[in-house]
């Protein structure tokens, strides 16, 4: 049975699950143990690939709970711990729906076992996690109000765990600096830009001091580096390019240098991306031209490497490919402003394909029909159908 629960926390989850068959099927193994390690499964198969789990989740569910049934805190437990493994089935689904209930539910489990262990900071370390993924699903159904109000829950869940602390440990530090950074984003994107500067930076005053404690962790570097470029869009707005400028060039450092550590991490490759974007911008309003243009095209081809890779899910593919319009949608008017015509009518063939292509995924949304609508003029006006 050890031998199964390390398979599996190693990530091999083959061997894992044929030495946990192996280990449960024998008559020697008391059940308690045989169900304990049926749900330590389920905890860890979920968060590794959570689709190997779409068929036999029900039938391991009904076993365990029949064996829990009036068990008091102990049922309390087992009951988040299956509502969490059932959100993260639904969200790898494409269910976001069933998934946020399957947070929410685990939340509530979570909550009332604080009530009885207060002490108990791992059962707060689970709640602000639950609230965190609750805001990536509201997120992804376009509630950014909602992922910005969960994410700041998740940083005062964080923030009563390091009370609760003696000495709160640099992880619990992180986790209280990574949820006001995640809120500032949200806030970003809803346009609240005030908000998300105040907050953005207070998350790289924390993140800066964390990185003195935790000097090789690839989150903190993440998490600054999207702090630094939604204070440095504050700035150029304010006409402080030369400040904005250094931020993003600070930001763009950061994630390069752990390159070797982000190959499969597509946020951190998207987020270098937009950091990329925006300091074109930037050095286009100081008359920096040729870097302005390398870089574009440098966040262009990253952008279409994301979504030539079918195993990325976050970001979710649509986001990718709205962004990846939006900025051939300015390389074409770019090219054409430099009498550029073939380029110009390349970029906004490409810009209307992706919009098009969004249509058959996203349906006919206000934002999409307009940015395709965009494209299609712009091409009519150069004289191309």
């Amino acid at each position: 049975l050890r031998r199964a629960e390390l398979g599996l926390a190693m990530g091999d989850l083959v061997k894992g699950e044929a030495w946990l068959k192996e280990a449960v099927d024998d008559p020697k193994l008391p059940s308690d143990l045989a169900v304990k390690a049926k749900l330590r499964y389920l905890l860890l198969a979920s968060k590794l690939k959570p689709s190997r789990l779409k068929e036999d989740l029900s039938e391991i569910e009904v076993e365990i709970l029949s064996h829990y049934r009036g068990a008091g805190s102990a049922e309390i437990r087992v009951k988040a711990a299956l509502s969490l493994v059932k959100a993260r089935v639904a969200e790898s689904n494409g269910d976001n729906s069933a998934a946020l209930a399957g947070y929410n539910e685990s939340l509530k489990s979570f909550q009332d076992l604080e009530k009885l262990y207060p002490a108990n900071t791992n059962i707060g370390f689970m709640i602000g996690r639950s609230y965190l993924s609750a805001a990536v699903i509201a997120e992804e159904e376009r509630a950014s109000e909602n992922a910005a109000k969960l994410r700041g829950e998740a940083a005062a869940a964080f923030a009563s765990l390091a009370e609760k602390e003696a000495n709160s440990t640099p992880e619990t530090q992180y986790q209280i600096a990574s949820a006001i950074a995640s809120q500032a984003l949200s806030l970003w994107q809803q346009g609240d830009s005030f908000g998300a500067e105040k907050l953005a930076r207070e998350g790289v005053t924390r993140l800066i001091a964390l990185q003195r404690k935790m000097p090789d962790d690839a989150r903190i570097a993440i998490d600054l580096a999207a702090q630094q470029g939604i204070i440095a869009t504050t700035l150029r707005d304010e006409g402080k390019s030369i400040e904005a400028r250094r931020l993003l060039m600070e930001g763009i450092t950061l994630i390069e240098n752990g390159a070797a550590q982000y190959t499969d991490n597509f946020s951190a490759r998207y987020l270098l991306a937009s950091l990329k974007w925006q300091l074109s911008g930037v050095l286009g309003q100081q008359g920096d031209v040729n870097e302005e243009n390398r870089l574009v095209m440098e966040a262009h081809d990253e952008l279409r490497a994301l979504l030539g890779n079918p195993t990325m899910e976050r970001p979710r593919p649509s986001e990718v490919r709205k962004s990846l319009a939006y900025l051939c949608g300015d390389l074409g008017h770019a090219s054409e402003l430099g009498r550029k015509r073939e380029e110009a009518i390349g970029h906004f063939q490409e810009c209307k394909r992706l919009w098009q292509e969004l249509k058959r995924d996203e349906g006919n949304q206000l934002e999409v029909e307009e940015g395709y609508q965009w494209a299609v003029n712009r091409l009519a006006e150069m004289g191309v159908k």
